[in-house]
This record gives C-alpha cells, structure tokens and sequence, in this order.
C-alpha cells in the first residue's frame, strides 16, 4: 500500500435532501492512523460538527479522521497521591479504543499534493476517479481524508442537497497491482487519436497520374511517431473508400493517396495521384492520426518493477529485507522523504526512532522513470502489543 487515503469502501452516497449514508471501509491516514468505518451510517448533514445553520455555504467538505477514546471502566483500588499509594476506590478506564470521526469544512485543503495535468484516467478501477501524489512528508501533520464534496442550494432556513462527489481529492491508497493496472492504462493512452477532413484542389483538366497536395496540417499529436490512416470521401453515394479506390468499379473518383508525417514539427501533408481523369475540382480526403510509441518507448513499456512487500510494520531502528523483482536492470533503492530511515544499496531497511509512514522507492538503473514504491508504518512498540 503506498500513500494515505481510501484504501475500500467508504463512498457517500445521497439518501434524501438532508442525509447522507457513508459505507463502511477502511482508510489510512497521513500518520499512519487506521480508519475502519465497521458499520455504513447515515447522517443528517445538520447532526455534523461545522454545520453552520445561519450561513450554509455551497458546499461542505465530508472529512473523515482517526479518533480514539477511552473505555472499559474498572475500579482502581489503590492510585498515587504524591509518592504513597492511597486508596481511593475510584474508576478509571482500562483501555484506549481506536474510532473515527465525521465532520464538515467548507474550506478545502493546502496540503494535499495534486496536480490534476499528471493524471491518467483509470475510470472503473478507482470510483471512477483519476489517480495523483498524495504523499505528506510532514509526518507530524495529520490531513484528514476529505471523502466527498457535497453541493448545495439554500432555500429560505433550510438547505438540500443536490450533488455528492466522492473522494473530490482522489485521496486514495493503492498497491502493486493497482500501479501495474495504471501503467497499462498509461502505456495505452500514449496511442493517442485525432481526426479531420481536408479538401485537395485539383485541376479540372487534370490527367491520370498528375499528383496534388495538400498544406501542411497540424495533428495535435505533437512531435515524435504518427501513424496517418487516410480515406476519400465519395460525397455521390455517402462513403468513405479506405485503399485502393480504384478496386470500387462503381467509384467516380479513382485516387490514390499517401501522407508525410514530419516528426519533428508535428505535421503532415497528403499527397493524391489521379489514376483517372475526375470531374470534380477538389477531392475531400477523411484522415486520422496516430500518436505511438518509439521503439525505446516499447521496450519501457514492456519492462516491469515490483517491491515486496509493499506495505509492512517496524518498531523503532527495526530492519527489514526488501525485494524487487526486475527482469535483467540494474537497481536502485532510496528513502522518500527527510529523516525516513536509510536503506542499503541491497534493500535492507532501517527504520527510523520517529512514528509516522515513511516509503521507500526502488528504481531501475538504466530507467529510473520505472519506479516502485512501498510504504512503512513505524511505532514506538510492536504493533501486536496493542492487542
């Protein structure tokens, strides 16, 4: 798991014009705090702390943090009054219960690392929502997980709410799998696509083999490797004559075609040769554009990186063996972040004297855009002591 967020569940869904209902799930806070919403619940808007009944703003943010209380109440024979044990038959709790709690802001927040130009879009895998950086270095700040935006209209002294949009932040925690599924869906978005149509004059007294272009046109793909697929437009019948025009016998406008991609400058021209006189003085070519990856693009593609494990506990100065598995490169282990611990060059891990949620990155030598990430909780005592 790397990052902190939504790790399951937890969507907020619209039940009326006031209440809402948040399913159960399980997230982890930017310490390292594990949220485990064991029940759904639904809640009057109203009923939350930072409800302002006289100015109820478009919208409120639904934050979701850790909390924890005290609870089994004993008795407690003897307690220290100064340095004698006096006895005062008083109560006093027995043990520290780990909850939640739901509030709303209507402000959002500073400290959460996105950039919205960086996205890849992996509709379907995570709610529908694009994937970012949340990583909180600042290990002594806890952000809360701001689980949805929920829009509203003010109508007199009351209020209704109209839209909810889950996780507004994308604040989600993900694992190797899902880092695979995103890089997939990276590698296929670099196919990228444009269309359009343009007219080639021609000379009406042309003859078969005379050749016509077209101005230079721009694809929008940018510079590097277009693929253009071209095909001309028969405005007598309403088709589209991809190949060899003049296999189609019934075909009035018998051309063949060809383009110049320009990689450097992100254009391309077509170029048309009449195999037949035509009767019209313009020929309308449909075209689509290509963008694909170089032959070093591939090969980065095909290349993969995972860490194990992806997500563990230590105490204090703890070591432990990280792995990573790569085909034939060379690579390269470093710490996130300041004061995070130190690893060796082999993938041992020594945890720091600090609580928090630390990460470390392990990265090919010769690509070190390939990447992999695992994160750590770190306590001050085993984790197992606490239960």
């Amino acid at each position: 798991l790397h990052g902190a967020g939504v790790v399951c569940g937890l969507s907020v869904k619209k039940i009326n014009v006031d209440t809402i209902r948040i399913e159960r799930g399980f997230a982890l806070d930017s310490v390292g705090g594990e949220i485990v919403v064991s029940e759904s619940v639904n809640v009057k808007l109203s009923d939350l702390t930072g409800f302002d009944a006289d100015n109820i703003p478009k919208h409120y943010f639904l934050c979701l943090e850790y909390d924890e209380y005290e609870s089994e109440p004993i008795s407690d024979l003897f307690a220290y009054k100064g340095e004698k044990a006096t006895p005062l038959n008083s109560i006093q709790n027995n043990y520290v219960a780990e909850d939640y709690k739901l509030y709303l802001s209507s402000s959002a927040p500073t400290d959460i690392i996105y950039d919205a130009d960086k996205n890849t879009d992996i509709s379907g895998l995570l709610n529908d929502k694009s994937f970012g950086d949340f990583v909180n270095h600042d290990n002594n700040k806890n952000t809360p997980i701001y689980l949805a935006r929920i829009n509203l209209v003010k109508d007199k002294n009351s209020y209704k709410i109209t839209t909810i949009s889950f996780l507004p932040f994308n604040q989600y925690v993900f694992g190797n799998r899902v880092t695979n599924i995103i890089s997939e869906v990276s590698s296929y978005e670099k196919h990228q696509k444009t269309d359009g149509f343009t007219d080639i004059l021609v000379n009406e007294k042309a003859k078969a083999g005379e050749i016509f272009f077209s101005s230079d046109i721009v694809h929008k793909l940018g510079p590097g490797n277009v693929s253009i697929i071209l095909g001309v437009v028969n405005d007598t019948d309403n088709s589209v004559i991809f190949g060899s025009s003049d296999i189609h016998w019934d075909n009035d406008i018998n051309v063949k075609t060809a383009a110049k991609v320009n990689i450097d400058d992100g254009t391309f021209q077509i170029g048309i040769c009449l195999t037949k006189p035509v009767k019209k003085h313009k020929i309308r070519i449909q075209w689509t554009a290509l963008k694909t990856p170089t032959e070093k693009e591939y090969e980065i593609n095909r290349k993969q990186l995972l860490i194990y494990p992806s997500f563990c506990r230590l105490t204090y100065g703890e070591k432990i063996q990280f792995k990573a598995k790569s085909q034939t490169d060379e690579i390269v282990w470093n710490v996130i972040g300041k004061n995070s611990g130190t690893i060796s060059s082999d993938g041992v891990y020594t945890a720091p004297e600090s609580e928090g949620v630390y990460e470390v990155a392990v990265s090919m030598k010769n690509h070190p855009e390939i990447v992999s990430v695992a994160c750590i909780r770190v306590c001050k005592e085993d984790y197992n002591d606490f239960y």
